[in-house]
């Protein structure tokens, strides 16, 4: 794409690990790479969407209790889901398209015509049949995931009238007419009566990424003979903006338990999104990355860098020379790790009404509380628990205090590399505590087990 001019020869393979398997390559304008056995699994076992695609579906006017959301299922959320029972592997949205090209052509019962007639009815009959078999699965697998978004919300979906092509009717455009799938909303187990007030931006969404990510989790190939699966792969760009950071973080529950075993690209240009994705997201699978955009000649192009911890930008930082900035990056770090630590830990930080008065110290006061030996209960670890308190009170009057990054700094270096360690320690204690915590609440949840199944075993024989 950036060359003068652009080059002919680009492709794209994919090679398989089993030998037996040929490549699939694709070249611009070549379809040869669809014959492979393979490739219909793999098409099945993709998604995208994006937030402009992800609203447009449900661009829809509310009628009192209920919501008409046929257009959204069939022209988008539902395009790559498979028909049920169909050995064909025949997609709604293929289906779909092929109605609507058909429709486009007008057929009547004339004789050079009524084949392509006779072939719509047909294509509305199945389309007709297999989302009625669809929507009560799918309404159950989009409530589940719902609930994570929006407590005590569910949907029922329901299938009121089919598509239905008139040909007798003179104005092509008044021929087609398309169906209705009404979507009504209970909150905690009572219908609702009125929905205009109710589904707002962020519950919209949040319903249309549920019924998204339900359809493609119903229509992905299972399993292989050997117990993997095809290559998955799901792409989400910046589909949330509408969502505040709480209403965000179930996405993020929902991509590391439902799609733990999925290639999941997770785009955004919020850089606070960004750095809470980095926090939540199971550590080890994700891998993160910056891109940028830069000229080249008379168009842009993408430069991609791997996003480098904090930490390590600071010793980076140390190294040249850029005092001030490898400052910044060891609070930024700091401030990170602190807030993971009250996330994970479930401790109480003192409220503040401006948020603009929430800095790293509210958080270091209520972790270092955590920290500190108690008097009653002394452990092994207390020696080292009250090194880092020191390292840490320490560090925070020199470098964590963002006023000192106005005053020249060069006689600090020493006192930055301090803080870098004691930020790594603080971040390695804060891990051992959560990873702790886990353990203890997995081992009382074992006890509770063991201890009701011996409840069981002494009750009497019936």
């Amino acid at each position: 794409i950036y060359t003068e001019p652009a080059c002919a020869e680009r492709a794209v393979k994919l090679v398989f690990d089993d030998d037996a398997q040929a490549d699939m390559e694709w070249k611009p304008g070549d379809d040869a790479h669809s014959a492979h056995p393979l490739f219909h699994a793999m098409v099945r076992s993709r998604g995208w969407m994006d937030y402009r695609t992800l609203w447009n579906a449900l661009d829809f006017k509310p009628t009192r209790d209920h919501a008409d959301i046929f257009d959204a299922l069939a022209e988008t959320l539902l395009t790559d889901a498979e028909l049920p029972a169909v050995t064909s592997r025949q997609t709604f949205g293929k289906l779909w398209q092929r109605i609507k090209e058909t429709v486009a052509e007008g057929p009547t019962t004339n004789y050079y015509t009524k084949y392509y007639l006779e072939r719509l009815q047909d294509d509305i009959g199945l389309f007709d049949r297999k989302l009625r078999d669809f929507l009560p699965a799918l309404e159950e697998r989009t409530n589940g995931l719902l609930q994570r978004f929006v407590p005590w919300t569910s949907v029922a979906l329901k299938l009121e009238r089919a598509p239905v092509y008139d040909s007798s009717k003179r104005i092509k455009t008044e021929k087609f007419t398309h169906g209705t799938v009404s979507l009504r909303a209970s909150y905690r187990g009572q219908p609702l009566d009125r929905l205009d007030g109710f589904l707002n931006e962020a519950r919209i969404t949040a319903i249309a990424l549920s019924l998204f990510l339900a359809a493609l989790t119903l229509s992905t190939p299972p399993k292989l003979a050997d117990g993997t699966y095809f290559p998955r792969l799901l792409v989400l760009d910046d589909i949330l903006i509408s969502l505040d950071m709480a209403h965000r973080r179930p996405l993020l529950e929902i991509l590391n338990e439902k799609f733990s075993d999925w290639q999941v690209i997770l785009l955004t240009h919020d850089r606070a999104w960004y750095e809470m994705a980095k926090t939540q997201l199971r550590a080890g699978r994700w891998k993160h990355l910056e891109m940028f955009a830069i000229p080249f000649g008379d168009y842009e192009r993408p430069l991609i860098k791997e996003d480098v911890n904090h930490l390590d930008r600071a010793r980076n930082f140390l190294a040249d020379g850029e005092i001030k900035a490898a400052a910044v990056h060891v609070r930024t770090q700091f401030e990170m790790v602190l807030k993971e630590a009250c996330r994970e830990l479930h401790l109480k930080v003192v409220y503040v009404d401006d948020p603009k008065r929430w800095d790293a110290n509210h958080f270091w006061d209520t972790f270092q509380a955590r920290l500190k030996p108690d008097p009653t209960s002394p452990q092994p670890s207390d020696a080292d628990n009250l090194k880092l308190i020191a390292d840490v009170s320490h560090s925070l009057s020199w470098v964590l205090n963002p006023h000192s990054h106005s005053r020249p700094v060069d006689h600090i270096r020493r006192e930055i590399q301090k803080a870098v360690e004691s930020v790594a320690e603080l971040e390695r204690t804060v891990k051992r505590l959560i990873l702790a915590q886990k353990n203890s609440a997995l081992q009382n949840a074992t006890r509770a087990q063991v201890a009701a199944s011996a409840d069981l075993a002494a009750l009497p024989p019936p």
